[in-house]
């Protein structure tokens, strides 16, 4: 059984496959700031948990950006303050606090899952693009060879 392919079944091959060549870096680039700052979310639940279980002064280090550390002292006084977008800072008691950032988290952990889906199929389109294209290319290079070989045999 042979299957019929035009000009047009490539080109839109090609145009998809290109088109999704560009798409899914940015994916996977999205997929991996969302893990880090899910990881970032995990971290400060962590520090709430230690803070709360261990009052009094703790010596820590500080990013202050540019790989930049400052040593200094945090003490915990029962409130937190947690930044809940567009630089609005809330001053709240800790469970408050704890419930924003596990509620952001869950949403990043969310958007995740569904851009890591949409990344996987478009991974496997991809995928299946490339076996297309790589299939109709061995067609004609076989087909081109069983003009030359039946030229050539008979030239000779």
């Amino acid at each position: 059984m042979s299957v019929k392919v035009t000009q047009e079944d490539v080109q839109r091959a090609l145009d998809e496959l290109a088109v999704l060549e560009q798409v899914i870096p940015d994916l996977q680039a999205r997929v991996t700031a969302l893990s880090a700052s899910i990881l970032d979310h995990e971290r400060a639940l962590q520090l709430i948990d230690f803070l709360t279980s261990n009052p009094g002064e703790h010596k820590v280090l500080l990013s202050i950006g540019g790989g930049s550390l400052l040593e200094t002292e945090i003490g915990f006084k029962g409130r937190l303050k947690v930044g809940i977008g567009q630089n609005v800072v809330l001053d709240a008691p800790v469970e408050r606090c704890r419930q924003i950032i596990s509620e952001r988290k869950s949403l990043l952990e969310r958007n995740r899952g569904q851009l890591a889906q949409l990344l996987s199929s478009y991974t496997e389109r991809a995928e299946l693009l490339r076996r297309f294209l790589l299939s109709v290319q061995q067609a004609i290079a076989s087909r081109g060879a069983a003009r030359e070989g039946s030229g050539g045999a008979g030239g000779t």
